[in-house]
Order: C-alpha cells, then structure tokens, then sequence
C-alpha cells in the first residue's frame, strides 16, 4: 500500500473516532419550503352618516308675506308676516310679525310682534322687542316689553329692564332688579302650602 493510500486510511479512521461521517450520513437534507402566501386582511370601512342639513327660510328685511307658512326646518323673518307660522326648527325674528306661531325654539330680537306663541323648548323675548299676545313654552327668558299671559312648565326669567303686563303661571320664576312686572303670579310648584302651617297657631 503506497504512502498516499496508507493517508487517506488513516484520515478515514479519524473520521470515524470524530463522529464526522455518522454526523454527514444521518444529517437530514435541509428542505426548501417556501414560505405559504400570507392571507389577505379584510378591511372593512364604515360609511359616516351623512350630516343632516338644517334648511333655513329666510323673509329678508323689505319682504311681505300675506298668509301662512310652514316649514319643516328653521326661520328667520327679518321683513313682515302677515299670517300664522308653524316652524318645526327654530324661528327668529328680527321684523314685524302679526299671526300665531308654534315653533321647537322661538328668539326675538328688536321685533314686533302681534299673536299667541307655543315652543315646546325656549323662548327668549330680547332686547327692544315689543309683543302683544300669550306664551306657552318650557322656558322663557325676557328682556323686552310683554302684554300677555304666561304658561311656563319650566322657568321664567324676567330680566333687568324687562316689562311684563300679565299674569304668569310657571314652576319657577327668576325676576331681577329693574325689572316691571303687573298681574296674578301662580306657582305650580306650591300649589298647596298650608302643610307649611300648623292649624293652631299660640301666641
């Protein structure tokens, strides 16, 4: 056996004692897999609800309107009004008007009105504003000069400078300084106060 021979024998055996060739023949060949697409996300987008649109009807300052008007969403009456108004949002006036009205929320200011008024929410009777007729509402706050009767299942606020000729009926009443007020005062809130007093009083 040459020198080459007797080399790689002995290079064998070595091997062997390592444990290199147990470790080559019983490692497992290594497989490729390639990675399984990733599935798609599924992205679901709400849709906003579309923003409700308060239609407003505007009578501008030099318009007159002769007869009624109803409307499904606010007004603004800055000329006249010559008939009844039934508005499903908020009337405000600035103008003249002569009818009944009924509204969710009615505003006045600088106005001149001539009819009974019905708010299921607020009344506000502003500065400068003279009005002649009935309120029936929640709340009332007024600043301007009133001839009629109130129906107020909330509060009545009557403010400095404010002129109130008629009778309120109302749950709670807030009147300040400077105010003027002329007429019957009925509080529904204390309907009955004679539990207040006892029946013999001894002095």
């Amino acid at each position: 056996m040459s020198n080459k021979e007797n080399a790689r024998a002995a290079w064998g055996e070595v091997r062997k004692m390592v444990g290199l060739e147990k470790s080559e023949e019983s490692a497992a060949p290594v497989e490729n897999k390639e990675s399984a697409p990733a599935k798609p996300v599924k992205t679901v987008v709400e849709a906003a609800e579309p923003v409700k649109k308060v239609e407003v009807t505007v009578i501008a300052e030099g318009t007159t309107v002769h007869g009624d008007i109803k409307t499904a969403g606010d007004l603004t009456v800055k000329g006249e009004v010559h008939g009844n108004i039934q508005c499903a949002g908020v009337l405000q006036c600035s103008g003249t008007i002569q009818g009944n009205m009924s509204a969710q929320e009615v505003v006045f200011v600088a106005a001149k009105i001539k009819g009974d008024v019905k708010a299921t929410s607020m009344v506000q009777i502003g500065l400068n504003t003279v009005m002649v007729g009935n309120v029936q509402a929640e709340n009332i706050s007024l600043d301007g000069k009133l001839k009629g009767d109130l129906v107020i299942s909330g509060t009545t606020q009557i403010n400095a400078n404010a002129v109130l000729l008629g009778n309120i009926n109302t749950e709670r009443l807030a009147m300040f300084e400077g105010s003027h007020f002329s007429g019957a005062l009925e509080m529904s809130g204390c309907k009955d106060l004679s539990s207040s007093f006892p029946k013999e009083v001894t002095v």
